[in-house]
């Protein structure tokens, strides 16, 4: 009885092993066949922003800290410095209760000191809001959130 755990239990590791080494591959495969275009536009947006292949840094970051966990580890890393106490007493309810969002990106408004990026979140009873994320460039190469603003 034995035995038979054991090449059960080596055939399963195998078809893991395999797994997620096809499952790399072929996101590496999707991203190689990637053939030009741009997402649809919307009525709440110019265009929708490919999570795959962002205009902009900046961009790259919301998808992040909107797919992270709310805490003080996300304010250490999304959020300037100098703004998360700001941010923190303006917001932090609402991030808290939606965090990790379901949300759309809009495309990124850049500008020479920041860059502002729509996005529609959606909340309880699909209800959806939204939102402009404002980031700017803390240190070379590392964009931040600033505040949050409303339209």
């Amino acid at each position: 009885m034995t035995v038979w755990r054991r090449h059960i239990s080596l055939i399963l590791f195998f078809l893991v092993t395999v797994t997620v080494a096809a499952d790399s591959v072929m996101q590496e495969q999707l991203l190689a066949r990637h053939r030009g275009g741009s997402f649809p536009q919307t009525a709440e947006f110019s265009r929708i922003e490919d999570p795959l292949r962002p205009t902009h840094e900046s961009v790259r970051v919301v998808y992040q800290a909107m797919r992270d966990f709310y805490g003080t580890s996300w304010f250490d890393q999304y959020v300037h410095s100098e703004e998360v106490p700001a941010l923190n007493r303006l917001h932090g309810r609402l991030l808290a209760s939606v965090l990790p969002a379901t949300f759309t990106v809009g495309e990124a408004s850049i500008y020479p000191d920041y860059t502002l990026v729509p996005i529609l979140v959606k909340q309880a009873e699909m209800v959806s809001q939204r939102w402009n994320l404002i980031l700017s460039e803390e240190e070379r190469g590392v964009w931040k959130i600033v505040t949050l603003v409303f339209p």
